[in-house]
């Protein structure tokens, strides 16, 4: 499988996973029972935190070992990146904020 970078295709499955992984936090946030009022605040914080780690903002090391993670997705035979860290944790507010006015 090849690497290709290719930025437009990866900030549109970067969106997509990130509407997911907001939308999920939501599902599961509801069928624990927490207050309405403090659902939007409680996923906002797991996903930027969740995201930030996968962007490489926040420090992921354990005994001695540091890891940086590298965001790419399979698209057909290729892998799409795009060249740096991903920018997940920026697309969170928006997300969110466009979810809670569905909801």
């Amino acid at each position: 499988m090849d690497l290709h970078l290719n930025l437009t295709k990866f900030d549109e499955r970067q969106s997509i996973l990130v509407h997911e992984l907001v939308n999920i936090i939501q599902v599961k946030l509801i069928e624990a029972g927490v207050e309405s009022d403090k659902i939007e605040e409680l996923t906002t914080s797991l996903a930027f935190s969740i995201t930030s780690l996968f962007d490489g903002i926040s420090g992921v090391e354990s005994d001695g070992i540091e890891v940086h993670p590298f965001l790419a997705f399979q698209d057909d035979d290729e892998l799409v990146h795009c060249g740096e860290n991903s920018n997940m944790h920026e697309l969170i507010y928006d997300i969110v904020g466009k979810l809670s006015k569905k909801g």
